[in-house]
């Protein structure tokens, strides 16, 4: 008798976890299209990965300094090198697509970073070059970006004070040191600019006109640039939000 009893809960167990099952996986037939979509770019994407990275490594090691038309003939000139070489690589190639998201940007443009290509380019150089970068900063823009991102709530001692106090301390792993300049056009020997990525941080003329336009709501409809500004970071938020989910989905399943 406690052995059927036993079955029976057993059989009842397993059925409650092959309707939840079902329930899941009907579900998930949205997914499941986004799945097969993404499997279907992966695959195109693996076929030309190769001239991606040639692109994605020659921008981030070369473009540094140039302005934004002179990044673009060089990624111009690029490619057609590797087209006659036969070697593929997307259509329309972007290189804000190739290195980051729509929620890290979003999260750049609230911290302070203009929402011009050039600025958002200078931010993916100057978070992804294995190089320490080195910001032609004049308008210091690029310097409270960096602050903010960082969560920089004080200025430190001039670097060189500890040291001649051979006050020295242990870093981090994960330090990243930034280095800014108000300089408008600084000469570097070759020594420095092979150790760091010199990123032209010249505030654009779109740039100007983003910031001038968000100065000029706030001080005529203050209360509609709050509720743009807070409509921004939700939507950022949400965005990050729905990525992690969207990554972590398939793990959670297997697990």
């Amino acid at each position: 008798m406690q052995t059927k009893q036993t079955y029976q809960t057993d059989y009842n167990a397993l059925l409650k976890r092959r309707n939840d099952a079902n329930t899941l996986i009907s579900g998930l037939t949205g997914e499941k299209i986004r799945w097969n979509e993404q499997n279907k770019a992966f695959e195109l994407s693996i076929e030309k990965l190769i001239g991606n990275t040639i692109l994605v490594t020659t921008f981030l090691s070369y473009c540094a300094p140039l302005k934004q038309d002179f990044r673009q003939r060089m990624l111009n000139e690029w490619q057609k090198q590797i087209q006659q070489r036969t070697i593929h690589f997307s259509d329309n190639f972007n290189i804000i697509e190739q290195l980051n998201d729509e929620a890290t940007i979003g999260e750049w443009n609230l911290q302070g970073l203009p929402n011009d290509d050039l600025s958002i380019q200078n931010g993916i150089i100057a978070t992804s070059n294995y190089r320490y970068p080195l910001l032609i900063d004049r308008q210091l823009q690029g310097k409270s970006w960096i602050k903010t991102m960082e969560h920089v709530e004080e200025e430190f001692d001039p670097i060189l004070d500890p040291i001649l106090a051979k006050n020295f301390s242990k870093l981090d792993r994960t330090l990243r040191l930034y280095i800014t300049t108000n300089l408008a056009n600084p000469t570097y020997p070759p020594e420095i600019c092979a150790r760091v990525s010199v990123i032209d941080f010249t505030v654009t003329q779109r740039g100007l006109e983003h910031q001038l336009l968000s100065l000029a709501i706030a001080n005529e409809r203050n209360e509609r640039e709050r509720e743009r500004v807070k409509l921004a970071r939700e939507t950022t938020k949400n965005k990050r939000m729905l990525k992690e989910l969207e990554d972590n989905l398939l793990i959670k399943l297997t697990t």
